[in-house]
């Protein structure tokens, strides 16, 4: 697990969205404290809020306590806080990391198949659209488009389908320990990054064929040229 390993066989690389691609995971931090700050309650740690984000957890549904006054009341106000903030937060603090426009470009100069199955919304393909990476990509796959999230299978399952690429023939590359099982669950490779919730020690329990700094060292590991 570490820039020597060289996969070889790979036809399509599919790749989480935040914290892979777009470099969301701090500026999401800030969008939390200014939710809880909004219905009166302690901030979780950026720790906590990374290992929840990580392993698939709501974080309002994990962090108000169950026995608090008014609880689904403070679920809704915070809510509404973060569907307030959120157009802001991903119009003016979401960038893709500095080699993601650079990575996908050499991914197709050299024929690989592209796609992102992502546990957010729709609302990130416009995204995509406004920062010039959705031309890059032939799949997508949002939460809405399937039945079941991560780690279940579906969601790489669907962008294998839609790139018409076998399991065996493909890779996800993810930030979080939830990826690298979801990755394993639908029978392809996986490439954890370090750019996002997940540290080296907890990607290192799930076992992804490689653990990379970044997204820039992908194409190392494809036996590509390095940017």
């Amino acid at each position: 697990m570490s820039l020597s390993t060289r996969l070889t066989d790979i036809q399509a690389v599919i790749f989480d969205l935040d914290g892979t691609l777009i470099d969301s995971i701090t500026p999401f931090y800030g969008l939390v404290v200014d939710i809880f700050n909004g219905i009166g309650l302690q901030p979780p740690s950026r720790e906590i809020t990374n290992d929840m984000l990580g392993n698939g957890l709501s974080i309002m549904e994990s962090m108000i306590p169950q026995n608090i006054e008014n609880r689904n009341s403070l679920l809704q106000k915070g809510r509404e806080i973060g569907f307030g903030l959120w157009q802001r937060f991903q119009q003016e603090q979401l960038k893709p990391f500095p080699d993601t426009w650079k990575t996908l470009e050499k991914l197709k100069e050299k024929k690989f198949l592209r796609g992102i199955a992502t546990s957010g919304d729709t609302k990130y393909l416009k995204y995509l659209v406004e920062r010039g990476l959705l031309p890059l990509l032939e799949a997508t796959v949002t939460k809405e488009e399937v039945s079941r999230l991560k780690p279940a299978p579906d969601i790489i399952l669907e962008c294998l389908n839609r790139l018409g690429c076998p399991a065996e023939g493909a890779v996800y590359v993810g930030d979080s320990p939830i990826d690298i099982k979801a990755g394993k669950a639908a029978g392809v490779k996986t490439i954890a990054v370090l750019t996002g919730t997940g540290n080296y020690d907890n990607l290192t329990i799930e076992g992804p064929e490689a653990i990379i700094p970044d997204i820039s060292h992908l194409l190392n590991v494809l036996g590509l040229q390095a940017l």
